[in-house]
């Protein structure tokens, strides 16, 4: 079974990042909710159990468990199941809110566990989308910021992947350095969100496209925003409560330098202008302050759904995905 992990792919003909099909925090968007009552705590409903299709809230007579398994959604998607616990938030009707902000308030996500394995991985590729060879990836703690001492490391094989073995729900992030094959290209930071809630071996993760200084500095004249030497770059994707790109997403980040913009994506590329995301989702947050960054995302509709701090380092790129989370 090849499931996916929410790292990212780097998209970065525009400076994006967008994360690869079935990644998020919830099952794909469909015509039911779910099948099993593991489902609606997947898709962020703490509490709810599932009646015909339908996440309901859990009456007092209602059994909760707590099972640490975990299910696969029709996307590929694993996510672990939690103990469920009623919201007071919960929709007076007893039918959880399935629209595109109704998980905000309810996410609950499984605490990491080291004991129980879980491999992730991503593909790498050059400036002309062809496979990568050589590439390193490295797991790194959350506490080890150089990543000194890895958890574990991996290189790309012919196809340009590579998998580390981490645990369930890892809480670190991991690195991609510049490869040997591309010694001038920017290299990456890069999180998950949600953390890695699977066991199975080789779980694809996304695509990193390695840029070069010269191809930062064309897109950087493209969106008119100037690129300050030795600062860092966010490039994000905001995803909703059904694992939908979302538009009407504002990102903010603290601190932030007197040269700090946040452009989102319009089209193809950034754009200096807007004021949030549109319906790719997608951004970045450009001359970051090197240093450990707050991000938050705060849906126009709903309030603010996805805060976390993040590692940021001079002209290093910061990847990350935006999605409701336990807040």
């Amino acid at each position: 079974m090849n499931n996916t992990s929410c790292w990212g792919t780097m998209l970065v003909g525009w400076l994006a990042l967008s994360v690869a099909p079935g990644c998020g925090l919830l099952l794909g968007a469909d015509d039911e909710q779910c099948s099993i009552d593991a489902d609606c705590v997947a898709r962020g409903f703490a509490g709810a159990i599932c009646e015909s299709r339908v996440c309901i809230e859990a009456s007092d007579e209602s059994p909760t468990t707590s099972t640490g398994s975990q299910t696969t959604s029709s996307t590929g998607a694993v996510t672990g199941s939690t103990s469920a616990e009623t919201s007071a938030e919960a929709s007076s009707s007893g039918v959880i809110d399935d629209g595109p902000w109704g998980c905000v308030g309810h996410v609950a996500w499984d605490e990491e566990d080291e004991s129980v394995p879980a491999r992730v991985g991503l593909h790498f590729t050059d400036a002309s989308f062809q496979d990568l060879e050589g590439a390193t990836l490295n797991a790194c703690r959350p506490l080890d910021l150089e990543c000194d001492e890895p958890l574990a490391s991996a290189v790309s094989g012919p196809d340009g992947v590579a998998f580390v073995d981490v645990y369930y729900g890892f809480d670190g992030y991991f690195r991609a350095p510049s490869p040997a094959e591309v010694p001038d290209a920017i290299p990456f930071i890069l999180y998950s969100s949600p953390p890695p809630f699977t066991v199975e071996t080789e779980s694809r993760g996304g695509d990193v496209l390695f840029i070069d200084p010269p191809t930062l500095a064309g897109l950087s004249a493209l969106s008119g925003v100037e690129i300050v030497p030795d600062s860092g770059l966010i490039f994000f994707t905001a995803f909703d409560c059904n694992d939908e790109l979302a538009a009407d997403v504002t990102v903010s980040i603290s601190p932030v330098g007197t040269d700090t913009v946040v452009a989102y994506l319009d089209g193809a590329f950034p754009n200096a202008d807007l004021t949030a995301t549109v319906d790719v989702g997608q951004g970045a947050v450009i001359n970051v302050p090197p240093g450990l960054v707050e991000v938050t995302g705060t849906s126009l509709e709903r309030g603010r759904f996805f805060q976390s701090t993040v590692l940021v380092e001079a002209n290093t790129v910061t990847g990350m995905a935006i999605v409701p989370m336990p807040m």
